[in-house]
């Protein structure tokens, strides 16, 4: 009597030491579902045969005698866990090695079966997500697909993973004695699932016999933790700067810290008290000097919060957050604080080289100088003006020497209060709107024709900028800021 194909690879796997139902059922090409489901449960033999080894395919994997315990510890993990996401994704991590299990057992059936279609196999990771997610009961609604932000991964470990990968050394010597000369390429390892299914496709059958069982020995039993992460989420909005001696960023220099705070670490503090997550990252569009001013609407700005517990919040929330950095300092203050998305992040930074930004400063010219408001506004251009700027002799130290095509607009000279002034009248309000990038403290002084033309070079007589303010930055920010009720949940 002929057997069918299925039939001769279930015969061939009898002579296999310990292959569970569902991975004769993978072996075979089986892709009804309900087959793998129910097989455990119609097959008389399997219950005891899982209770006695692993399988030798799937190290246990996809018995249930095995992995529903394992499906249990992941189910307490996401109910006991300080995630607050209302739903969730399951992902499993296998051994590398199990890919030497693969190839030693498609080796064993190709010489059983003459026709054995190895392409036909169906992946371990494939049957576990048909049979086992469902399984769960966490208290969250399951999502299909990996849609969920949130995920836990089951982490399969063998205790014999090293020692079965070690053979793939020695089938390809020559491979691996160059990647241990070159590890520093090797980042992720010296073995890993790509590199060992490439790497074995160059294996003859007969070598790999002799480095590796075939079939494959039985497995110890293995062993699993799990590993919960929610994708980041993006909080933004704007902030003032009201301090002359306040950097954007933590100020540290050769390993010593030159100021006290930064605007990011006062805003990130009450962050920490509400909502937990393992980093923050911050991001801006652009910055402004140390001892230049943000003020008007402020510079939009955001902070990415890695694996963050807290993803679901009110406007109530982030209004009192708002509040706690405000009332925390007199230098800074927030505002628009709104949930973003990833996607929003490319605004903020196309906004470093798109925007444009309105200055306000405090100048002043020479004593002996006679150059009155009239004279100076009447030597002011009154359209566009192209410079050319050289990297500044202050940062030259930290980049790169490059020059750069920048416009300025709006020039514009105004009296210095008098209630200020302590008797001179040599200072001046100058105001101009700028293209992103410009360094306006240069485009004043010059800096010894590095920029030119310059407002010195335009007025004819040294200039000096005493204080400078951004008043504006014309960004959209945050995006649709007139209405974010979207963003948050209530």
């Amino acid at each position: 009597m002929t057997l069918s194909y299925k039939e001769s690879v279930f015969q061939a796997l009898e002579e296999a030491q310990d292959i569970c139902f569902r991975c004769k059922l993978r072996y075979s090409g089986l892709r009804e579902v309900y087959k793998y489901r129910t097989s455990e449960a119609q097959n008389g033999s399997e219950g005891k045969i899982s209770k006695a080894n692993p399988c030798s395919a799937c190290i246990g994997v996809l018995q249930d005698h095995f992995m529903l315990p394992c499906l249990e510890e992941v189910s307490q993990s996401i109910k006991t866990s300080e995630y607050d996401s209302k739903d969730f994704s399951i992902a499993i991590s296998l051994p590398i090695s199990l890919s030497l299990r693969e190839r030693s057992l498609t080796i064993f059936l190709t010489e059983k079966i003459e026709k054995f279609r190895s392409d036909d196999i169906i992946p371990i990771k494939q049957v576990w997500k048909w049979l086992f997610p469902t399984e769960l009961k966490a208290e969250k609604k399951y999502l299909l697909g990996g849609t969920s932000d949130f995920f836990a991964e089951l982490r399969i470990k063998y205790a014999e993973d090293d020692d079965e990968m070690n053979s793939i050394s020695r089938m390809c010597k020559e491979e691996y004695t160059m990647r241990e000369k070159k590890s520093n390429k090797y980042h992720m390892g010296l073995v890993t699932r790509q590199g060992i299914e490439k790497s074995l496709q160059s294996v003859s059958n007969s070598d790999f016999r002799d480095s590796y069982s075939v079939p494959p020995n039985i497995p110890s039993l293995f062993e699993s933790n799990v590993v919960m992460y929610n994708n980041s989420i993006y909080i933004g909005g704007r902030y003032n700067k009201y301090s002359r001696e306040l950097p954007q960023t933590p100020w540290i220099i050769d390993g010593v810290r030159k100021l006290d705070t930064s605007i990011e670490e006062i805003i990130i503090e009450p962050f920490k008290k509400i909502f937990k997550f393992d980093d923050a990252k911050f991001y801006s569009s652009g910055r402004e000097d140390v001892d230049t001013r943000m003020l008007g609407s402020g510079r939009p700005f955001a902070f990415e919060f890695v694996n963050p517990r807290k993803t679901i919040f009110s406007h109530e929330e982030l209004r009192s957050v708002e509040a706690a950095i405000n009332s925390s300092t007199q230098d800074v203050r927030i505002n628009s604080l709104s949930l973003l998305l990833k996607s929003d992040l490319k605004t903020l930074k196309e906004g470093e080289d798109q925007k444009t930004k309105t200055y306000r400063s405090v100048v002043v010219i020479p004593s002996d100088v006679e150059m009155t408001l009239d004279v100076l506004n009447g030597k002011l251009p009154a359209s566009k003006v192209t410079l050319s700027q050289k990297t500044p002799v202050r940062v030259l130290h930290r980049r790169s020497n490059a020059l750069r095509k920048r416009t300025v607009s709006d020039l514009k000279f105004e009296a210095f209060p008098k209630e200020l002034s302590n008797g001179s009248d040599r200072r001046f309000i100058f105001s101009l709107v700028t293209e992103a990038g410009t360094y306006v403290k240069e485009f004043v002084h010059g800096d010894f024709k590095r920029t030119t033309p310059s407002l010195k070079s335009i007025i004819g007589c040294d200039i000096d900028i005493e204080a400078l303010d951004v008043q504006a930055i014309n960004l959209d920010w945050p995006p649709g800021s007139m209405d974010n009720s979207n963003n948050v949940v209530s």
